[in-house]
Parts: structure tokens; sequence; C-alpha cells
């Protein structure tokens, strides 16, 4: 996992983190005290704490804090136990109290909504996370769910992203052509040639 030392940041856009294991809190990310976080477009899946009175499967914060935006925190789990409740945890055992979360997909128990705008607690539907395959199934709910407006300190924002909006998670889904249209393609050929100057012309004059 990650350990964030006394006193120090960490932002990182893109970011995946997965199969990791602590025997103590923070299986994922461990945030020590004065620390901050900043996620964005980021995946902490699949990540196991030890048994006994440990937390944070995810992330654990120790006394310090985490953003994060656009970004999937799911399956992290306590050793030999199926309980959901590990993912995001800190030393107030409030959760996300020590988080300010936004835009993004949070497991936890049926029909619990993170706290935060926009987010959600919703199977992402990867196409196989137990074998780290983190890309969307077109049916995922982490689709143009995200957003464009961040404002975190220390991350560079380059949006690439296909549809209305960002999706949650690291890897964007692409869709098909009508998801991402080529630019001056309007007759939806999957080509940019005189047909389409052919077309637009067509429907300029019947419009006229």
């Amino acid at each position: 996992g990650v350990l964030v030392k006394l006193n120090s940041e960490l932002n990182a856009n893109k970011f995946v983190l997965t199969n990791n294991y602590s025997s103590g809190h923070g299986g994922g990310i461990f945030i020590a005290a004065g620390s901050q976080i900043n996620l964005q477009n980021s995946n902490i899946i699949n990540n196991t704490v030890g048994t006994g009175n440990v937390f944070g499967a995810g992330i654990f914060a120790d006394g310090g804090n985490a953003s994060l935006v656009n970004s999937i925190v799911y399956f992290n789990r306590r050793e030999s136990d199926i309980g959901i409740n590990y993912n995001l945890n800190g030393y107030t055992a409030d959760i996300l109290d020590e988080y300010s979360v936004s835009y993004s997909n949070i497991e936890g128990e049926t029909n619990w909504i993170p706290e935060g705008l926009a987010n959600i607690s919703l199977d992402p539907e990867f196409i196989d996370y137990q074998n780290n395959d983190f890309n969307l199934q077109p049916s995922s709910p982490c689709i143009d769910a995200g957003t464009v407006d961040i404002d975190q300190d220390g991350i560079v924002d380059i949006f690439n992203y296909f549809g209305s909006a960002p999706d949650m998670g690291a890897y964007e889904y692409e869709g098909d052509n009508n998801e991402c249209p080529i630019t001056g393609d309007v007759d939806n050929d999957e080509l940019v040639n005189v047909a389409d100057i052919v077309f637009m012309v067509s429907l300029i004059l019947n419009d006229s």
C-alpha cells in the first residue's frame, strides 16, 4: 500500500491502487496526521486489511485528510470478512469525516448514499475487477457521472473524455462512435470526406 507520511501531501490523477494488504489500518492508503491526499479519476479497488480491530481496507485517515473527485473506492475488504464497511475509514470512526468526496462511487450498505456532491454507492460494473480489468461496462452507473469542475491543488487537469462528462474512475468508457463522434463526420459513416459536405448541403436545402 501507500503510506502518506506525517505532514506530507499526495496528489494523483488516474491513479489505480489494487491488491494491497496491511495487517493494520489502511490496506490501500494510510494517511498520517497532518497529511493530505488529493485523488482525481482514481480507483482504489480490492485492497485488504488483516483480521481484528482494523479498518480502512481502501483508505485510512489517521488524522490526515483526503479529497476524492471522479473516483471509485470499492471491493476493499477486511481479511476473511465479507463486510463492505472497510472502504474508507478514519480515526474518528465516523465514515467520511476526514474526507471530502464528490462525484465519486464509494461502496457502502444498501441504499446508503455517501455524503457530498453527486456521490453514489452502486456496483461500478467493471469488466472484471478480480482480474484487474477496471474498464467500465456499457451499463455502468459511473459513465458520464463525473465533473470537469475540479479545484484541487497540485493536480494538472487534462480532460480528455467521451460523452457528456468525464466518467468516475481511472478508465474512461469510450463507447461507440455515437458516444465519441469524429469531428466533421456529419453523416456518421466513420469517414470525413466529400459525402459529409453533400450531406450538410442537403440538410441546409431541406431546411430552406
